[in-house]
């Protein structure tokens, strides 16, 4: 008579470990999409916020009233969508904030993602870049 329970259909040891840690990976692998989602959304607030503070500056030294007080309501709009996005993230990721590896990981892509603003001034490009490695 044949074995019901054919060599096969076992589950192997090793083939176990790998599954489980193939799982591991993917489940991680859409964390860390996650994170540099979010992470891209925040600097490009910061982004945004240099921009309007360079041009606020150039309109402060040209003494354009005008522009000043148009780029100011501006500040303060960018202002207000890093608050709420740093809220979101602060809620989001409250579970995480005190793991070391977590930090580690988001102050590497908040870096990464800050380097591709255009809006840096050559001093903190250099800083940024040089944080990275």
């Amino acid at each position: 008579m044949k074995n019901s329970n054919p060599v096969f259909w076992k589950i192997n040891p090793g083939l176990s470990l790998f599954l489980v840690t193939l799982l591991f990976v993917i489940s991680g692998c859409g964390h860390n999409q996650e994170l540099k989602k979010d992470v891209t959304a925040f600097a490009d607030a910061v982004c945004k916020y240099n921009g309007v503070m360079n041009k606020l500056k150039a309109a402060v030294e040209a003494e354009d009233s005008v522009a000043i007080a148009k780029l100011q309501l501006e500040e303060n709009q960018c202002q207000t969508e890093m608050n709420l996005l740093n809220q979101n993230f602060q809620e989001k990721y409250k579970s995480r904030l005190s793991d070391t590896t977590f930090r580690k990981e988001y102050s590497k892509e908040i870096r990464k993602a800050i380097l591709k603003c255009p809006n840096l001034s050559k001093e903190d490009r250099e800083r940024f870049e040089k944080e990275t490695d």
